[in-house]
């Protein structure tokens, strides 16, 4: 049975490095995917049908986690509270951190 719906946006080569690329700058999966204008159901669809696309984004995983670790420690180390009090409210958000 022939699948229903438009043709994939999903090119191999361009959207495995594009990615890679864009979570190595900090973004987050539905920025990635507002800028390919697809929506995040499509991104996630892509993961789970194209492996290639799914190891490019475990290789982005490290580097979008650095690409935010050392902007936090940039922020604290420029003493620019406010800044990193916001850091620190995002990523709070980010990971879900519920508190102890």
């Amino acid at each position: 049975m022939a699948k229903k719906g438009r043709p994939s946006k999903y090119t191999t080569k361009d959207y495995c490095e594009e990615l890679i690329t864009y979570m190595g700058e900090g973004m987050f999966n539905c920025e990635i995917a507002s800028k390919w204008d697809i929506d995040e159901d499509t991104f996630y669809q892509w993961r789970k049908e194209h492996t290639e696309f799914s190891e490019a984004y475990n290789k982005g995983l490290s580097k979008r986690e650095a690409y935010w670790n050392v902007l936090g420690k940039q922020l604290l180390k420029d003493g620019n509270a406010k800044a990193f009090n916001y850091w620190i409210a995002f990523m709070n958000r980010y990971h879900n951190y519920k508190g102890t």
